[in-house]
């Protein structure tokens, strides 16, 4: 019986083994789901750095959704992605679909505050070419704006590489030897006329001085005002939307007559959050406001103009966003660089042109630059009405 036992356990073994097959199957050194927060962290990351970068040339913020495109290429989201066609009425349907995705967004990730002011910023957009229906969404999403500086939408860099801020990887001495990134005199000559607080929190002096080198032309790095080497820090947070820029949505909003409010109370508060944010002090914010090149009752032009020069002050480091709010409000008036080496007939861009491949590759390519006005720089958007 016992050698009966024996010769059987083999067959049950291997009875086992067959019916069990599947296990062979199974890599157990390498994973076959990955948890969705895993890869969102890194997409977070991704998307911080594409936005936060100073390099030119891994910035592929165009390609981060619908909105964003519209605002660089004009008619790339509605493209059909297999036959490249352009199908008609494309640009008045992309806000639509923007504005359905957030809607969808705030249902899954309950980020009201976040998803509203998006909101607001993709409405304000169309304003010129669709009051009603931008009123109605900027009436909507105005209960649930950002209320300070805490709600700032920001990601949290690392103090140590590879985490670490991508300003870093190129101006930071830690990391590169690079010194090729100086302010523009653009932006510090209009600091400096109206005694802007913010300077010292922006750039580095050169004798006592900010001083900005000449856009567009070669400069000597030792003879202008360089970057605050806090911005170049590795832990410094990318900046992805912030109170400042709802603060001043609503002054704008306030004024085409869509909430109610001060617009002067908005505009103080978005220029305060600004001076906060960069470490100023609400006494300095103060005086800066009485300034009567800075207060909303004195200050220059129309509200287009008072809200448009400070906003772009504000969103200094975001450059993507300064240059939208640019085209949009159309302040301050930029004037390109002239003398020199500059090329007759120069104009400040207000588009990507389409990448190279696009050319090459798309047979529909010369209906798509016609339908826009051509391929160019200069075409304006759609609702780059002025």
């Amino acid at each position: 019986m016992k050698k009966l036992f024996i010769l059987i356990c083999p067959l049950i073994l291997l009875a086992g083994c067959v019916k069990n097959k599947e296990d062979y199957n199974i890599d157990q050194k390498n994973a076959v789901a990955v948890p969705a927060s895993t890869l969102f962290t890194g997409a977070m990351l991704n998307l911080s750095n594409a936005l936060t970068t100073p390099s030119v040339n891994s910035n592929v913020f165009r390609l981060y959704v619908q909105h964003w495109t519209t605002t660089t290429y004009l008619d790339e989201p509605r493209y059909n992605l297999t036959a490249r066609t352009i199908p008609l009425g494309l640009w008045q349907s992309i806000y639509r679909d923007v504005l359905s995705d957030l809607h969808e967004s705030k249902r899954i990730i309950n980020a009201d505050a976040l998803l509203s002011a998006a909101q607001k910023s993709n409405e304000l957009a169309q304003i010129e070419i669709n009051p009603t229906a931008a009123s109605a969404a900027v009436k909507e999403a105005a209960a649930n704006v950002f209320a300070s500086n805490a709600d700032n939408a920001s990601f949290p860099y690392a103090s140590s590489t590879p985490i670490n801020n991508p300003i870093a990887d190129n101006l930071n001495p830690i990391l590169t030897s690079r010194k090729d990134f100086l302010a523009a005199n653009t932006l510090i000559n209009r600091m400096n006329t109206l005694n802007d607080p913010r300077r010292q929190y922006y750039f580095t002096t050169v004798n006592n001085e900010y001083k900005g080198g000449l856009y567009g032309f070669t400069n000597v790095y030792t003879d202008y005002s360089s970057i605050n080497p806090n911005i170049y820090a590795l832990n410094f947070p990318g900046l992805l939307l912030d109170y400042s820029e709802v603060e001043f949505l609503l002054a704008e909003a306030v004024e085409r007559g869509f909430v109610t409010g001060t617009a002067a109370t908005y505009y103080n508060n978005g220029i305060t959050a600004s001076i906060a944010y960069w470490g100023g002090s609400t006494a300095a914010a103060t005086t800066y406001l009485a300034n009567t090149a800075v207060a909303y009752a004195t200050a220059a032009g129309n509200y287009k103009q008072k809200i448009g020069t400070q906003k772009w002050i504000a969103l200094y480091n975001r450059g993507f966003d300064a240059w939208t709010e640019w085209r949009r409000l159309d302040y301050p008036v930029l004037l390109p660089p002239t003398g020199g080496n500059a090329p007759a007939g120069l104009a400040i861009p207000t588009r990507l042109i389409y990448p190279p491949t696009e050319a090459s590759l798309n047979s529909n390519y010369k209906a798509a630059a016609a339908a826009i006005g051509g391929d160019l720089a200069t075409t304006k958007l759609f609702w780059d009405k002025f």
